[in-house]
């Protein structure tokens, strides 16, 4: 990547913003003294590139606002009113944006963790994945070869479908609030 280029500096702060902690802080335990901390003037600064770039982004879609039926989220998130007919503000299409990227990066990523806990607990159940995988695929278990799976490939990874939903039926990624 061009250490210049937006998808880079947009990465860059996601990646401090929400950041794999390192070490734990008293700070973070006394509410008044966490805003002082180092970690939260990084994230405040990378916080502000974000809004910036996200901004940048939403003026470009502005100017282009395609009519076809490929639209993205942003497009979707640009052609919203409000309950009053009035549109969304850049600062409130931003906020949404970001919920929905935190939110996508955090879920898949504990889902991950606990798909490798399971499978670290369970041999037997990671020794059926792997082999259904392999045969499904077309490689054997110590192939070197790389395969990039395809949907119809997944379609026929029941044992693995049945192993996610159970998964995320153990472990859901968002706790339900009932």
């Amino acid at each position: 990547d061009d250490k210049n280029s937006r998808g880079y500096r947009i990465r860059e702060c996601l990646e401090n913003v929400s950041p794999a902690p390192k070490k734990i802080s008293i700070f973070e335990f006394i509410p008044i003294l966490k805003n002082f901390s180092k970690v939260a003037k990084n994230k405040r600064e990378h916080n502000l590139i974000l809004a910036e770039e996200s901004k940048k982004i939403i003026a470009d879609k502005e100017n282009k606002i395609s009519e076809n039926s490929n639209k993205d989220l942003l497009d979707i998130l640009l052609s919203l009113k409000k309950e009053d007919g009035t549109p969304f503000t850049k600062d409130e299409i931003v906020d949404h944006c970001k919920t929905f990227m935190f939110a996508g990066q955090d879920s898949t990523s504990t889902a991950c963790s606990w798909a490798l806990y399971v499978l670290s607990t369970k041999p037997d159940v990671d020794e059926k994945l792997s082999r259904e995988v392999c045969e499904v695929m077309g490689v054997g278990p110590h192939d070197k070869s790389l395969k990039i799976p395809t949907v119809e490939h997944l379609d026929k990874m029941k044992y693995l479908n049945c192993f996610v939903k159970e998964l995320l039926r153990l472990y859901p990624t968002v706790p339900k609030l009932l």
